[in-house]
């Protein structure tokens, strides 16, 4: 059977680079980070084979990279020998289809706000991404208030078919 090569989005900063890999329910991952490159291979329960190999542009140390799985994907976050931005993912000057930016991870080489990441504070948990959206949406509802344009008393015992 012939591997799939899954979607794959990329984002850096000066000292990390972030992989996101996206296979639906993998039953079985096998995820090889070396200072060069990564193997990514999986299969999910309804027998698909998901693979790819890409060789990276830059260096990362392996032993201070983190993987979290989740259902829908999985989060690879690699940690760069030196720091400094890479002009793109893989050795290979051209164009990977398979290989997208992940915007909502990307950050400019220029932005002000682009600090080395800490130590822990890279690690990515995705409950907690989950819990801080509901709770943030629970907390625009409670601060919307109640419906101002509505009567405060409405009996409907008294209220005929006809006045509904």
């Amino acid at each position: 059977m012939t591997a799939i090569t899954p979607m794959v989005l990329w984002a850096q900063r000066a000292d990390v680079v972030y992989l996101t890999v996206e296979v639906a329910d993998p039953t079985d991952t096998y995820v090889d980070l070396a200072e060069n490159h990564v193997r990514y291979h999986a299969t999910t329960a309804d027998g698909k084979e998901y693979a790819f190999k890409l060789d990276l542009y830059g260096a990362i140390d392996p032993t201070d990279s983190r993987k979290v799985p989740s259902r829908r994907n999985l989060l690879v976050t690699m940690r760069k020998q030196s720091q400094g931005w890479w002009p793109q993912l893989t050795r290979e000057k051209k164009k990977i289809h398979w290989i997208k930016i992940d915007f909502s991870r990307w950050k400019n080489e220029g932005d002000a706000d682009d600090k080395p990441v800490a130590d822990k504070s890279w690690d990515f948990d995705p409950t907690e991404t989950e819990t801080s959206i509901l709770a943030d949406l629970k907390d625009a509802m409670d601060d919307s208030g109640e419906d101002e344009g509505a009567p405060e008393e409405y009996d409907t015992e008294d209220a005929s078919p006809k006045d509904r």
